[in-house]
């Protein structure tokens, strides 16, 4: 159920990646987190991405917005 919860949702992350995306500004910053692959005995350090849209700061009325990806390592 997961995966088609995943399906489902692809056109709303990929309508909120443009948006994001979409402006002259963007603050990113990532996050440590442990993950343990099946089959693996250690964990290994993955990344959670967060890319920020907001430009309140310069008078813009459009909406603040973040995106999150996730990467397996700092790339």
């Amino acid at each position: 159920w997961v995966d088609a919860c995943c399906q489902l949702m692809t056109p709303v992350n990929d309508a909120l990646y443009r948006y994001v995306m979409n402006t002259r500004k963007v603050h990113t910053d990532d996050t440590p987190v442990k993950v343990l692959a099946p089959g693996q005995k250690k964990a290994k350090t993955g990344r959670i991405w967060r890319y920020v849209r907001d430009d309140r700061n310069v008078g813009s009325s459009s909406p603040p917005a973040v995106w999150f990806a996730y990467s397996p390592n700092r790339q």
